[in-house]
């Protein structure tokens, strides 16, 4: 999983690969350059990692987040895709790559941190 971080115009936005787009919108929409939100996700996913938690449901604006000792899953919060015959199947995949993704949780604990240490050093 490769992602960047960039600023532009004062706000943040972190950028995903292929396939995990989704998280690069989690951190940038839901959580931005707010070190509060980050720290308490952060330390939320670290008591998961250390079992001193069995899992974790965020509801955004936009997506979901669910982690538990196996992953972190990224999907809409308001799954309505309503989309018209044969481009649906180009237009679910284009879709799914936006605003789904799946990871493990020490990949999304590292890269959360290097949201944090980004964001902190602004």
């Amino acid at each position: 999983m490769d992602y960047e971080f960039s600023t532009q115009f004062g706000e943040v936005t972190a950028t995903f690969s292929m396939g995990h787009e989704a998280i690069g919108r989690w951190l940038t929409e839901e959580l931005g350059s707010q070190l509060k939100k980050t720290d308490y996700l952060l330390a939320q996913v670290t008591e998961i990692e250390e079992g001193h938690r069995q899992q974790l449901a965020i509801v955004g604006a936009n997506l979901q987040l669910d982690a538990d000792r196996y992953g972190v899953s990224l999907t809409p919060v308001n799954d309505d895709t309503s989309l018209d015959s044969e481009d649906e199947d180009e237009n679910a995949a284009l879709y799914d790559q936006e605003f789904r993704a799946e990871c493990g949780l020490t990949d999304f604990i590292e890269a959360l941190a290097s949201w944090r240490n980004y964001v902190a050093a602004l």
